[in-house]
């Protein structure tokens, strides 16, 4: 019979299993200072962020950064609370809101419905504007700090103009035929009847209709164009709303 002997010794108890000298210390050297770091540049991205977030709520804040054109729609709502005509419709905004009792900021209609969706499109736009204000580039290069994600300013509008979107009916086709309604439908909203309705059974039984376009309320709403008229609507804008919306529904 063949024997396999093992002459692998084990070594003592106290024997060092090390190849080499301990790294303890070295790793404890390198990375403590590199995980206060990141402490500290974490607790000044926090503090920092909060500190925006309270005070873009006051509009002299915004207009310290946003300078012209913005200042231009910060004072022209100052004027309709004041007892202007209220010539853009973000002044008239203000004039009716906060003629009433309300409150109303340049950041309510810029924040979109403060979904985690809109602050993850909101904090970079926000980093990229404070890069640009720190370099100069906004009065050096004309460079406006403006607010370019434009779903931004739709879903602020959804927020307050709910029952607009939800009536229904041919005559409210413009609003309630939006993709953005028929979501708020599908999600639960319930439908506005007009009160002249013959059968509200039957258009509340027939729902909305999903359509795909790219209108949005600004399409159609100008917001800061000075212009006197019904709802603020420019008729060759609408007109030019109402193409694009039937062109891509083909209907």
């Amino acid at each position: 019979m063949r024997v396999i002997r093992d002459t692998y010794e084990l070594p003592d108890d106290d024997g060092d299993f090390s190849s080499g000298p301990s790294n303890r210390g070295f790793t404890l050297a390198v990375w403590l200072p590199l995980l206060l770091i990141g402490l500290v540049t974490l607790g000044i991205l926090i503090g920092g962020t909060s500190y925006v977030a309270a005070r873009e709520r006051e509009d002299v804040f915004c207009t310290s950064c946003h300078t012209a054109p913005e200042t231009a729609y910060f004072q022209r709502g100052q004027a309709a609370v004041g007892g202007a005509v209220a010539i853009d419709l973000s002044s008239f905004h203000y004039q009716q809101i906060r003629g009433k009792g309300g409150t109303i900021h340049c950041i309510d209609c810029h924040l979109g419905d403060q979904s985690l969706q809109a602050h993850a499109s909101k904090w970079p736009m926000t980093a990229r504007h404070a890069v640009v204000w720190l370099a100069g580039r906004n009065t050096t290069n004309a460079e406006s700090l403006t607010l370019r994600v434009p779903h931004l300013t739709n879903n602020s509008c959804i927020a307050c103009h709910r029952d607009t979107l939800l009536t229904v009916g041919a005559a409210n086709h413009h609003h309630n035929d939006l993709p953005v309604a028929y979501e708020l439908w599908k999600a639960g909203a319930a439908l506005v009847i007009p009160p002249d309705t013959r059968d509200a059974q039957a258009l509340t039984a027939r729902g909305l209709t999903r359509y795909n376009t790219t209108v949005e309320c600004t399409s159609c709403h100008l917001v800061h164009r000075t212009i006197e008229k019904e709802h603020y609507i420019d008729q060759k804008t609408l007109n030019a709303g109402c193409e694009l919306c039937h062109q891509q529904t083909r209907k």
